[in-house]
């Protein structure tokens, strides 16, 4: 091979590193703009979840891999088992108990998270009562210093349904299509670092 041919090998493989690397540079900015996209749009209250402790919140987060042209993947997301059921939609029914207890307005704190579970409440006051409900036949737990002062902390159902909520894919087949979205990313990515 003459010294030429050499020479067009070296800047092909130096133009092939640089294009390897402000690929991965323009996915890891692309993949950092939709996570804030994300959590702004989907995480951060209606239309999407109310924020009651951020655990699915923070559990999300992405990563890069490969090292070649065709190796390089990014992917974005959570192993929380119930994010699923929020992207899906779906029935949610009890694992260990006959029923799910679904805290009321007394027994939550302003962001919605639970303040006593059942047993506490049953423990923590010298009245309680189940009282059945009619419509849709459930049980309202009521707890007091007395029946008179009694107040229902919680309802129990044999299940709830829940609609989908989360959006993900919805939200990043957007995003990946958008000119101003990944694409953009991408695109400075590896203009950038053809440029050096």
């Amino acid at each position: 091979m003459s010294s030429r041919n050499n020479a067009a090998v070296l800047s092909l493989e130096k133009k092939g590193k640089k294009l390897e690397e402000g690929l991965k540079r323009g996915l890891h900015q692309g993949l950092d703009a939709f996570h804030a996209l994300f959590v702004d749009k989907r995480l951060t209250g209606r239309p999407g979840l109310k924020v009651r402790t951020g655990n699915l919140r923070r559990s999300f987060h992405h990563n890069i891999r490969g090292n070649t042209l065709s190796t390089i993947v990014g992917r974005y997301g959570t192993d929380v088992p119930y994010a699923a059921k929020h992207e899906e939609g779906g029935k949610i029914t009890p694992t260990n108990k006959k029923f799910l207890t679904i805290p009321l307005e007394d027994n939550l704190t302003p962001a919605g998270v639970m303040r006593m579970d059942a047993p506490t409440v049953i423990n923590s006051f010298p009245y309680h009562a189940f009282i059945p409900t009619k419509n849709p036949p459930n049980l309202l737990l009521v707890a007091g210093e007395s029946k008179e002062t009694a107040k229902p902390f919680f309802v129990l159902v044999k299940s709830v349904k829940i609609p989908p909520r989360l959006e993900l894919f919805k939200t990043w087949r957007k995003f990946s299509k958008d000119e101003n979205g990944l694409k953009h990313y991408l695109r400075i990515g590896v203009q950038d670092a053809l440029k050096r």
